[in-house]
């Protein structure tokens, strides 16, 4: 049976985070012989060809390395990965990302309902200020679709600037977005500071404060 959806995760030698991902993935309500993944590698990393092929192995989920000729930034890498898959869906997330459980099963019946483009909820508990790029980390569209705009913009290298350009061409085109909170996908680097990376932040914020108190005075 042809999987349904193809999830496109890029990496960069991030082994460890990338198989965390991979397990999360391999968790998913979906049966896992009705999605796949595709693994675009920007660094054509040895540690992350053998993360792809161990994780398949030990959970069924059906993976796939891709190499990259060389480091690019992530736009390329997402149009990489969907330009390799076949299937009609595809969904988008990064390495440092943990898709939950229903992250699929909510998400794709949407397409059957009409929408092209879905965009999902990234969750994460440090900081409280919001990501950026976080339509990227949690994004499905319809293959069709990234056809019509010739997906990413590859010549745009930060992430905020990558989402409002995807959201530009979906505007353009009079393609509206439908918000699927229930596909969520949890934000792991976030959650993972050692206790000086958390000290560092918060005295950084509390300095942060203390000049908004300053400026009002």
């Amino acid at each position: 049976m042809n999987p349904l959806i193809t999830v496109v995760v890029p990496t960069y030698r991030q082994p460890a985070r990338l198989r965390k991902c991979l397990l999360a993935l391999a968790q998913q309500k979906l049966t896992l012989s009705q999605f796949e993944v595709i693994v675009v590698d920007r660094a054509n990393d040895r540690a992350t060809v053998a993360v792809v092929g161990e994780v398949s192995q030990q959970t069924g989920l059906v993976a796939r390395y891709v190499s990259q000729p060389q480091k690019i930034g992530l736009a390329a890498a997402f149009n990489r990965g969907w330009r390799t898959a076949g299937n009609l869906f595809v969904a988008f997330t990064h390495d440092d990302c943990l898709p939950q459980p229903l992250w699929l099963t909510t998400a794709l019946p949407l397409f059957h309902k009409g929408a092209r483009a879905v965009v999902g909820r990234v969750q994460y508990k440090f900081p409280t200020t919001p990501l950026t790029g976080t339509v990227m980390a949690n994004l499905f569209c319809r293959r069709a679709l990234l056809e019509q705009v010739s997906g990413f913009d590859e010549s745009i290298d930060q992430k905020r600037n990558e989402q409002v350009d995807w959201l530009d061409k979906l505007a353009q085109i009079g393609v509206s977005v439908t918000a699927c909170s229930d596909a969520v996908v949890t934000h792991v680097s976030l959650t993972e500071y050692t206790w000086t990376n958390l000290l560092r932040v918060t005295l950084y914020r509390l300095f942060l404060t203390y000049n908004q108190l300053l400026t009002k005075r």
